[in-house]
């Protein structure tokens, strides 16, 4: 569990995600750690900085039931704050890497995020994003990739099959659109979407079973 006073730290310094008008997709809980010192993230591959100006840095792994193009989607956003309680340094994934941002806008010490319509990596300008490619995933790349299946989860997730592809793909073409790249659809995450990062490792294969369970019986009908 967190600590009281790690909640509320994550609470206070959590980003607000901006995403593309038509976007499916919204996040559905987000795993926290707080770190004091530069560490090894338990769920993205890098060491954590904590920055010489800051006292901790705050990783956020955001849990998505799904990207435009697979089942199965977890991004990353650090947020490291100072003694006098400002966010001094914002980094976030994008495609399996990591960035760290020159600048960012700020709600009452939220840092302000946008999300590439369906694919979900994490940018300080939504003009970061490629615009051909990312409307290809959306449209006629929908559902293209199946299951996605991270290492630490081979041996709890369902078996990648020819058949639970096609059943995802299936499904995410009904939710293929037309990207506008007008980012007015605003997510602040509720109270109760935290949680640490070893619960929300427990949470992912159990949601990703439901999933499957009820593609199973989409199909059956």
């Amino acid at each position: 569990m967190l600590t009281k006073d790690d909640r509320e730290r994550a609470l206070k310094h959590a980003p607000i995600l901006r995403f593309d008008e038509r976007e499916p997709f919204l996040p559905v809980k987000v795993g926290v750690e707080v770190f004091r010192k530069p560490e090894r993230s338990p769920s993205f591959p890098r060491i954590v900085d904590v920055p010489e100006n800051a006292s901790y840095t705050v990783e956020y792994a955001i849990w998505w039931d799904w990207d435009i193009q697979h089942l199965y989607e977890l991004e990353h956003v650090w947020v490291s704050v100072d003694e006098d309680d400002k966010v001094v340094n914002v980094e976030a994934s994008w495609h399996g890497t990591y960035r760290r941002f020159p600048f960012w806008k700020e709600e009452e010490g939220h840092p302000v995020l946008y999300s590439q319509p369906g694919k979900h990596a994490l940018a300080f300008d939504p003009r970061e994003f490629p615009v051909m490619d990312t409307i290809e995933a959306c449209t006629s790349q929908a559902g293209s990739m199946g299951l996605l299946v991270k290492d630490f989860f081979v041996k709890d997730f369902p078996a990648k099959t020819k058949d639970l592809d096609r059943a995802v793909e299936s499904y995410l073409k009904t939710k293929a659109f037309q990207p506008t790249f007008r980012f007015e659809k605003v997510y602040r995450f509720p109270d109760d979407a935290f949680m640490n990062w070893h619960e929300l490792k427990e949470y992912i294969p159990k949601r990703v079973r439901e999933i499957v369970a009820q593609l199973s019986l989409q199909k059956q009908k």
